[in-house]
C-alpha cells in the first residue's frame, strides 16, 4: 500500500455507489454519457472492458459464511495522467469513478440471493474494491457520490467508514424510511400546480384529479356503455378490469403516471410544462385525464397490443425470479424486495387533512403494497413496519449521529426531498444542505445542459468547492464552502453565472483525468 506521503501528488477518486434502478442519472457522467439502461451493449463493453473482483464476500454480516462470488466492474483511463488535478463536472472529472454491480446479479438462483441485497451489503462490498484502487494507483483521497437510493449509500458509507473517504455527496437521498407515504402524491400535486416561473395555480391539478376520479368511477361502477368506452379509449384488454384489485391497479397506473414526469422534470425527455399545457387545453376534467394518459402513452403496451390493467399483470415481473441472459437483471423485483425489507416508501393515496394529493383512493390498496411483501417475498404485513423502524434506528433517519463531510442536495419539486435531509443544524462536522428551487430528482448531479435551473449550477459549485477543501486539492482559486444550510431564494438567481460558466466551458481544454467505473 502507498504511504500517506503520496497524498499530495495522488489523484482523488470519486466513488459512485450505483445500483441498477437509480443508476441512470449517474451514467450521465461517464464518457460519452454511457448506456442509458441497465444492460451493457457491445459498444460499451468494447470501450470499457469488464474486470472482475473474484473474491467478493457474499454475506458481510455472517462471519461463519465464507462464500464469495466474482463481482464485475469497469475501468476507464481515458482522461488520466499521473498526478493530475481533480477538475470535474463541466471540465470532465479528473478523478476515479468506481461503478459496482450489486451482488444479486451474478448468482444462478436470484431468489436465494435476495436476503443479501440490502444497503449494508452494498456498502461493505465496496471496501475491497476501494483498497484495490488504492494499491494499484496510489490513490488515497476518495470521495463518494450517489443520487437517489445510491445517495443513501453515499451518506451511509461516509457514516460507517469515514476513514475510507474524504467526503461524500448525497443527492436526493431518501434517508428516512417510511411505510405509508402519501407525501409522494402530494408533491406531484404541488409540482403540477407550479409552472416554470414558479407561479402556483392549484386549479390545474384539481382539474386533473377530478378527471382521474371520473375514470376510477367508470372502472369501479360505470354503466356498460361507459365501461366499454373507457376500455376503448385507453386500449384496455378485455377481462383485465374484473376484480376490485384489477380496478385499483388501473387507478394506480393512471393517477400516478405524472409522477415520473415530476421526478425527472429537469432531466427527462418530457417536462411538466407539456402536462400542464395538456390539462389547461382540455375542455373538461375527464378529457384532461384522458389526454394526459394518452400523452404519457398509457394506451400503449410493449407488445403493441392492448394494455393489461389487471393485478395479475402487475405481479408478473415481481414473481419472476429469473435473470435475462443479457445481464439486465429484474430491477422492479429486486427494488421492491428492498422496499419491503428495509425502506417502505409505499406511495399511497392516503388522505391527510389540509394536504391535496393527485393520487386516487385505489392507489392505497394493500394489494399494491403490503400484500406484495407477503405474497411475493414472504414478509408478513405486520413485519414490514418493524424492519423499517430498524433501518431508521441503525442509520439515524434524518439525524444520522456524528456524520461528517457530507453534502445533501435536493430539488424543491422532488417528492424524495421530503424523506431527505434539506436542513441541518449548524455544526462543526461540515454537514451541508442545499435545496434548488424548481429542482427535480438529483438536480445538479447530471452533466450541465441547456435550460438548467439555476439551483443546479449552485449545487455543482458547492460540491466542487467542498471536494477541493476536503481533499486539500489545488484546483484554481479556493473559496468558502458556504453555510450549513443554503437555499437559492429566486428561480432566476444565478443566470448571469450560468452564462459565464458556459463561456468558460467552451474554452476549456481537457487534461489529466482518470475514470474508473465499478
Amino acid at each position: 500500500m502507498p504511504s500517506s506521503a503520496a497524498l499530495s501528488s495522488a489523484v482523488a477518486a470519486i466513488v459512485y455507489l450505483c445500483q441498477i434502478l437509480p443508476s441512470l442519472a449517474l451514467l450521465e457522467f461517464f464518457p460519452n454519457n454511457g448506456p442509458p439502461r441497465t444492460e451493457l451493449d457491445e459498444s460499451f463493453l468494447k470501450q470499457f472492458p469488464e474486470h472482475w473482483f473474484h473474491h467478493q464476500k457474499l454475506d458481510h454480516f455472517n462471519s461463519a459464511d465464507n462464500r464469495t462470488f466474482a463481482q464485475r466492474y469497469f475501468v476507464n483511463f481515458q482522461f488520466y495522467k499521473p498526478g493530475g488535478p481533480v477538475e470535474w463536472w463541466r471540465r470532465r472529472p479528473g478523478a476515479s469513478f468506481l461503478r459496482q454491480e450489486p451482488t444479486f446479479r451474478k448468482s444462478g438462483d436470484p431468489a436465494s440471493e435476495l436476503p443479501y441485497l440490502e444497503a449494508g451489503t452494498s456498502r461493505f462490498g465496496l471496501l475491497p474494491e476501494v483498497s484495490d484502487v488504492e494499491y494499484v494507483l496510489g490513490v488515497l483521497a476518495f470521495f463518494c457520490i450517489g443520487g437517489s437510493y445510491p445517495g443513501n449509500l453515499a451518506a451511509w458509507y461516509r457514516l460507517e467508514f469515514p476513514e475510507m473517504t474524504r467526503g461524500c455527496w448525497a443527492a436526493s437521498a431518501p434517508v428516512f424510511a417510511q411505510e405509508i407515504w402519501p407525501g409522494y402524491g402530494q408533491m406531484v400535486w404541488k409540482a403540477v400546480s407550479t409552472n416554470w416561473r414558479g407561479e402556483v395555480d392549484e386549479s390545474v391539478p384539481a382539474k386533473l384529479y377530478a378527471g382521474y376520479e371520473q375514470l376510477a368511477a367508470l372502472a369501479h361502477d360505470g354503466t356498460v356503455e361507459g365501461f366499454d368506452r373507457l376500455k376503448k379509449v385507453l386500449n384496455i384488454c378485455d377481462a383485465s378490469l374484473v376484480s376490485v384489485d384489477d380496478r385499483n391497479n388501473f387507478e394506480n397506473t393512471i393517477s400516478t403516471a405524472v409522477a415520473e414526469v415530476m421526478q425527472y422534470n429537469n432531466s427527462g425527455n418530457m417536462h411538466l410544462k407539456e402536462v400542464l399545457d395538456t390539462i389547461t387545453k382540455a375542455e373538461s376534467p375527464l378529457q384532461a385525464a384522458v389526454d394526459v394518459s394518452l400523452l404519457l402513452g398509457l394506451n400503449k403496451s410493449a407488445s403493441g397490443g392492448c394494455v393489461d390493467a389487471s393485478i395479475t399483470g402487475f405481479y408478473q415481473p415481481l414473481v419472476n425470479d429469473t435473470l435475462p441472459l443479457d445481464g439486465s437483471g429484474n430491477a422492479m423485483r429486486t427494488w421492491t424486495w428492498q422496499t419491503c425489507n428495509e425502506f417502505g416508501y409505499f406511495q399511497t393515496g392516503t388522505s391527510e387533512w389540509g394536504k391535496s394529493t393527485l393520487y386516487t383512493r385505489g392507489v392505497s390498496s394493500s394489494a399494491l403494497w403490503q400484500q406484495v411483501c407477503s405474497n411475493v417475498f414472504g414478509i408478513a404485513a405486520e413485519e414490514v413496519p418493524v424492519r423499517i423502524a430498524e433501518t431508521n434506528a441503525y442509520y439515524g433517519g434524518k439525524n444520522p449521529k456524528n456524520i461528517s463531510h457530507v453534502l445533501f442536495t435536493n430539488g424543491e419539486l422532488d417528492a424524495w426531498s421530503l424523506l431527505s435531509i434539506t436542513e441541518y443544524p449548524p455544526n462543526h462536522r461540515e454537514v451541508y444542505t442545499k435545496l434548488a428551487p424548481l429542482g427535480s430528482h438529483c438536480v445538479g448531479l447530471y452533466a450541465p445542459m441547456e435550460g438548467d435551473v439555476p439551483g443546479a449550477i449552485a449545487i455543482r459549485k458547492q460540491a466542487l468547492t467542498l471536494f477541493k477543501s476536503w481533499g486539500n486539492l489545488s484546483i484554481g482559486s479556493s473559496s468558502n464552502a458556504g453555510a450549513e444550510h443554503e437555499v437559492v431564494t429566486s428561480p432566476m438567481e444565478g443566470l448571469q453565472h450560468q452564462n459565464e460558466d458556459q463561456e468558460k466551458k467552451e474554452g476549456y481544454e481537457e487534461k489529466s483525468h482518470l475514470v474508473l467505473q465499478i
